[in-house]
């Protein structure tokens, strides 16, 4: 629910503002889902970049999510007549009765620059984008050890919990193979 969740956010525009691309963990405890993810933005810069209410639309976004997908799988519907949806239910309705929670902490406690909610990084910010890199991939690499109880582990889904997702360019690269 969470890529999905991700593909949409990065599909549109909320507050001025595009996801770039987003890392984060899955994180069991004891039968409750929880993910700690860190959302990469980019700001468009015809606009005035307001982080609150960005984060205060990613936020809400996030609670109405399954609602919001059950809306759009309607619309869909509506407007495909020759469909290739078997069903028009809602994949995520099993979340319909439980509180999607969003919350926006401190990057990196231990790293004074990183140690808000959010941190703009501005074009030739090369070393605070090196160190934001540096402390995320540390960070999600060993949160399994640092967030999950080890009375949890076997409730891992798998032996890795992180969740990346990246920007793929439109134009794949050309293959560069010599013509016979």
């Amino acid at each position: 629910m969470f890529r999905d969740y991700t593909n949409n956010l990065k599909r549109r525009y909320t507050e001025g503002f595009r996801l770039e691309g987003y890392v984060g963990a899955y994180i069991p405890h004891g039968y409750e889902h929880y993910i700690d993810a860190t959302l990469i933005f980019q700001n468009d810069k015809n606009t005035d970049n307001n982080i609150r209410y960005l984060r205060a639309s990613v936020a809400q976004y996030w609670r109405n999510y399954v609602e919001n997908k059950g809306k759009q799988i309607q619309e869909y519907k509506k407007r495909q007549k020759n469909s290739k949806l078997q069903s028009d239910a809602n994949p995520f309705s099993c979340f319909e009765n439980q509180q999607l929670i969003a919350r926006s902490i401190e990057i990196v406690k231990t790293e004074a620059v990183l140690n808000q909610s959010y941190v703009e990084i501005f074009q030739g910010q090369k070393k605070l984008q090196k160190l934001f890199i540096e402390k995320i991939s540390l960070y999600y690499a060993y949160s399994p050890m640092i967030l999950v109880a080890p009375d949890d582990y076997e409730l891992l889904p798998r032996k890795n919990c992180l969740i990346l997702g990246r920007v793929r360019s439109a134009h794949p690269k050309k293959d560069n193979q010599p013509v016979s």
